[in-house]
C-alpha cells in the first residue's frame, strides 16, 4: 500500500469508526454535539498514530482539535510539523490561528510573523494587520498599503484602525465601501455594529448583525454579537435563538453555552 492510499484508507477508516459508534447508540447522535466533535477529534488522533509521517492527516487532526478547545494538543501537531520543516508558511499559518483560536494573541502575532518571513501570504499579512489595528498600532496601515489587488480588505484594515481611534466618519466610509464591493463581507457587518454600539446606538448595531447575517448567514461572530445586543436590550429569547444557533454551527463555546443556561 502507498502512502497516498495509506491515508486515504485511514481518513476512510476513521469514518467508518465513528459511524460504527453511532449505530452502537439508541439514536443517532446529532453530529452538531461536542460530544460527537469530541469523538471525531479523537478517530483522528488514533489513525494518526498509524500513519504519523502523514502532513495532511495531522493538519486535519489538528483541525478537529482546535475546533473543540483542545489548543494544547493542536499545537504539538503543528510543532511536530514544524520540528521536520520550519519552512512551510502554511504550517506557521495553522499554528498562528489555533493560538488566536486560544487568544494568545502574542503567539498568533509571532507565527504569522514566522510566515510572513518565508511568504508574504495574503492570509498572514490580513491577520497580522488586523491584530496591530485593534491595537491602535499603524503598521496595519503599511501592511494594507501592500493589498494593491485586495482593495476590500486594505479598505476593511483602514476601518478597523479608524474606529479603534474613534474617527467615526472615516471609519463607516471604508466599512461602507467593503460592503458595496463584497456584499458578503461579514467583518465590515460586525466592526460597523460594534462601532454602533460605542456610540450608544443598540437598534443600529443589532441592524448591523441582521443585515450582515442576511448577507453571510450562519457566520459566528454575527450571530455571538446579535445575541449579546439582544440580551443587552432585553430581548432575551431573541438573544437565545442567536447562540443557539452559533452553538449548533460551533459547539464548543463556553462563554456562549454559559450564556444560554444563565439566561
Amino acid at each position: 500500500m502507498t502512502k497516498k492510499s495509506g491515508v486515504i484508507w485511514s481518513l476512510l477508516m476513521a469514518g467508518c469508526v465513528l459511524s460504527l459508534w453511532s449505530s452502537c447508540k439508541e439514536n443517532i447522535p446529532d453530529r452538531s454535539t461536542l460530544e460527537f466533535k469530541q469523538k471525531e477529534a479523537d478517530a483522528y488522533v488514533s489513525f494518526l498514530a498509524q500513519y504519523p509521517d502523514s502532513a495532511g492527516l495531522r493538519l486535519l487532526a489538528a483541525g478537529k482539535l482546535d475546533s473543540v478547545g483542545r489548543y494544547k494538543d493542536a499545537l504539538l501537531q503543528l510543532d511536530t510539523l514544524i520540528q521536520s520543516d520550519s519552512g512551510k508558511y502554511a504550517f506557521w499559518v495553522v499554528r498562528a490561528n489555533i493560538l488566536l483560536d486560544s487568544t494568545d494573541t502574542t503567539g498568533a502575532q509571532n507565527s504569522y510573523a514566522k510566515a510572513i518571513q518565508l511568504f508574504p501570504g495574503q492570509e498572514a499579512l490580513l491577520n497580522q494587520a488586523i491584530l496591530y489595528a485593534y491595537q491602535k498600532k499603524d503598521t496595519c496601515l503599511k501592511i494594507a498599503a501592500g493589498f494593491t489587488e485586495d482593495v476590500v480588505s486594505r479598505d476593511y484594515i483602514t476601518a478597523l484602525y479608524a474606529a479603534q481611534l474613534m474617527d467615526t466618519a472615516t471609519a463607516f466610509a471604508h466599512l461602507n465601501r467593503c460592503i458595496r464591493l463584497e456584499h458578503g463581507y461579514a467583518r465590515a457587518y460586525e466592526t460597523k455594529a460594534k462601532l454602533w454600539l460605542s456610540l450608544g446606538d443598540s437598534k443600529s448595531a443589532l441592524e448591523s448583525t441582521q443585515q450582515g447575517l442576511r448577507a453571510a448567514p450562519g457566520n459566528l461572530s454575527l450571530l455571538n454579537l446579535a445575541g449579546q445586543i439582544s440580551e443587552a436590550t432585553g430581548k432575551k429569547d431573541s438573544a437565545r435563538n442567536y447562540y443557539q444557533q452559533s452553538l449548533f454551527i460551533k459547539p464548543f463555546q463556553p462563554a456562549i453555552e454559559q450564556k444560554i443556561k444563565s439566561s
